[in-house]
């Protein structure tokens, strides 16, 4: 009876990852009515969300983003669009724009408190509900510790022109800036990339500065429980004796932010930044869709014609019985009131006899090459995969590695055991998982 039971339960699994198979592509799920340019797009969960327009306008989804309804309509004139959102929870969402505006949502109505300023704020970043920071034009950076119901302005930076602001945690704080900002007038490097770092909570800024570049988004990200992080950075690359730009995606790799280029896009700015994890994360822009998984980039056609100008994404984790599902979804939006949507389902199922689970894969079930991600802390792993039977087929020891592609195109449809023998900072585990191969 318990091997029965047990029998049902595979067959369940291997069914659920069957019905839950998605492609990984962008998809336009909505247009908004009124075909008004989207500024900004937040989500707290896989359901519920919001958008911002130039028109000083706010919609709210509650499914996903396939359906939305106008929630703020604000007084409209020239400069009064809204820039950011950052939706905290059902009951708690901040809205920013031109002029100084700062709007709060309750769960129900909006309303509009002080900012202290009448510049135009640009972008937020909220550590949590309560402790946020704010930037934008002419130097404006500002930070709040209620909520933003009230606003002070931090001293010791006195830039200006701000395109994003991001952080990790409430004392390390990232801005970047480069529109408006010609460094000379040699018509071949017309622009420079600024970036501005704070580990104080932005009492003292180090510039850097890097030629032919401008930005317009930056996302800080940690990774590996070290207290470390990445610092991505997208914007604009103006080649040598060239007119047009092309998109670029940056990386900072941790403290000491030695960098180098992530990878160029299709000719566009990109114009916003999101991740879901230190590894996965997703840049847009006019003609841009890319996806970075475990470091990696791969670009999609845009499925419509429109500029794209914010993306947001979040992870859920969904736990059962012997397997885990990582539910990635991000949603971009653009001009005529566009809206995509973009989701990666990542299925283990952990056999009797794991320690732990250590390692990732996907996609499951693959029609040949599945591919597996590591902790940065494994050293050295031995891989032994077996048929269903118990019959081994594949042996093979790796050492210094963060992703792995196994290729079972030339084996039979069916289901496979890989048995991973990992050490992790001196300790030697075991984690066994379950393979799906489908035509």
């Amino acid at each position: 009876m318990k091997r029965l039971v047990y029998n049902f339960i595979s067959i369940f699994v291997t069914s659920f990852i069957f019905l839950c198979g998605n492609a990984q592509t962008w998809t336009c799920i909505a247009t908004i009515s009124g075909n008004e340019k989207l500024t900004s797009v937040s989500f707290c969960d896989s359901l519920f969300g919001m958008v911002t327009t130039v028109n000083n306008k706010i919609y709210i989804t509650e499914d996903g983003g396939y359906n939305w309804e106008l929630s703020y309509f604000g007084s409209v004139g020239f400069d009064h669009y809204l820039n950011d959102v950052k939706v905290l929870s059902h009951a708690r969402a901040i809205a920013v724009g031109c002029h100084g505006t700062v709007l709060i949502y309750d769960g129900s109505v909006w309303s509009q408190f002080p900012s202290g300023t009448t510049k135009a704020i640009k972008s937020i970043y909220m550590y949590n509900d309560t402790i946020g920071f704010a930037a934008g034009a002419m130097g404006l950076f500002i930070k709040t510790v209620n909520g933003g119901i009230t606003w002070t302005t931090v001293p010791g930076f006195t830039l200006q022109n701000i395109n994003c602001i991001h952080g990790f945690g409430v004392n390390l704080l990232t801005m970047v800036a480069g529109e408006s900002w010609p460094k000379n007038s040699d018509p071949m490097h017309p622009w420079f990339g600024y970036t501005f770092t704070s580990d104080d909570g932005g009492l003292t800024w180090t510039e850097t500065v890097e030629s032919m570049y401008y930005y317009n988004a930056v996302f800080l990200t940690g990774y590996e429980g070290t207290g470390n992080y990445y610092t991505y950075i997208g914007g604009t690359y103006y080649p040598y004796n060239e007119l047009n730009g092309c998109g670029i995606i940056k990386r900072n790799e941790n403290i000491e932010c030695f960098c180098y280029e992530m990878g160029i896009a299709h000719p566009s700015d990109v114009e916003a930044l999101d991740f879901t994890s230190p590894l996965e994360g997703y840049a847009v822009g006019a003609n841009v869709l890319t996806v970075i998984k475990n470091g990696w980039y791969s670009h999609s056609n845009n499925p419509t014609a429109n500029w794209i100008t914010d993306v947001d994404g979040i992870a859920d984790t969904v736990k059962g019985w012997r397997y885990s599902e990582v539910r990635n979804t991000a949603w971009a939006v653009g001009h005529s009131g566009t809206v995509l949507k973009y989701r990666r389902t990542i299925v283990n199922v952990d056999e009797k006899g794991s320690s732990g689970p250590y390692v990732t894969f996907y996609p499951n079930p693959a029609s040949g090459v599945f591919h597996f991600t590591f902790p940065g802390s494994c050293n050295h792993m031995t891989l032994l995969l077996t048929f269903v039977s118990g019959e081994q087929i594949m042996k093979k020891k790796y050492s210094s590695l963060d992703i792995l592609q196994v290729d079972l195109s030339r084996y039979p449809d069916g289901i496979y055991f890989a048995h991973l023998f990992i050490s992790i900072n001196g300790r030697n585990e075991i984690q066994r998982l379950k393979l799906v191969k489908i035509h």
